[in-house]
């Protein structure tokens, strides 16, 4: 007997027992969250592929030989079982099929894995113009005048992304929670600035858009 089946039997043999005729329904909405489990694993599993480049059997045959490469799999099937966000899952299991190849930075994988899910989409646009720059908060919103490029106000980014600047402020805190930007006082204000475990996270995106550029 397959798992989910074992497990649809024993949800609705314990809903029988406590309310007669339930059992049915339980053993139905089972089946329509094992299915919700499997299409969220699949997104996954199927990001994961396509930025190694291998095959589900060669993914499996790939974490058999490599053992250490469970808990990082592991942190993405929960994930997959407890939501159900499309973009998030691709991120995880990106992050996942890059680590494959990269075992020596295993750890920050692992970590850059567990902030993912403390994310927004919001975030993520956030990150990427956090990008080979240095942003300020600024107690006003004079913009920062600088000689180079490499600096940006959160007024500026919240204008660009059509966001409020409140969303963008909290975003690059939220950055900072998970380990993604740092942050620093200056010029009245804070100074935030990409980490190398955001740059991490920042190439594996990149790498997954590039894919489906070539889709």
């Amino acid at each position: 007997m397959a798992v989910g089946d074992l497990g649809k039997d024993l949800v609705s043999e314990a809903a029988s027992s406590a309310v007669p005729g339930m059992g049915a329904l339980v053993g139905r909405l089972w089946e329509g969250m094992t299915r919700e489990w499997e299409t969220n694993r699949s997104i996954a599993l199927r990001a994961a592929q396509e930025i190694s480049g291998l095959s589900r059997e060669d993914l499996a045959e790939r974490i058999d030989s490599y053992p250490e490469l469970v808990p990082a799999l592991t942190r993405v099937l929960w994930e997959a079982a407890m939501t159900g966000r499309t973009k998030l899952l691709e991120s995880m299991g990106a992050v996942f099929g890059a680590a494959i190849d990269d075992l020596e930075h295993l750890p920050d994988y692992e970590m850059v894995l567990t902030g993912l899910s403390s994310l927004t989409g919001t975030d993520i646009l956030v990150l990427k113009e956090a990008r080979d720059r240095h942003v300020f908060h600024q107690q006003t919103d004079d913009e920062i005048t600088a000689e180079s490029n490499e600096a940006a106000t959160v007024l500026g980014i919240a204008d660009r992304l059509n966001l409020a600047k409140a969303s963008v402020a909290f975003g690059l805190r939220r950055l900072e929670n998970q380990g993604f930007v740092s942050s620093m006082s200056v010029l009245g204000g804070t100074r935030f600035t990409i980490t190398e475990l955001g740059l991490l996270l920042y190439d594996v995106l990149e790498r997954m858009a590039d894919f489906h550029d070539e889709a």
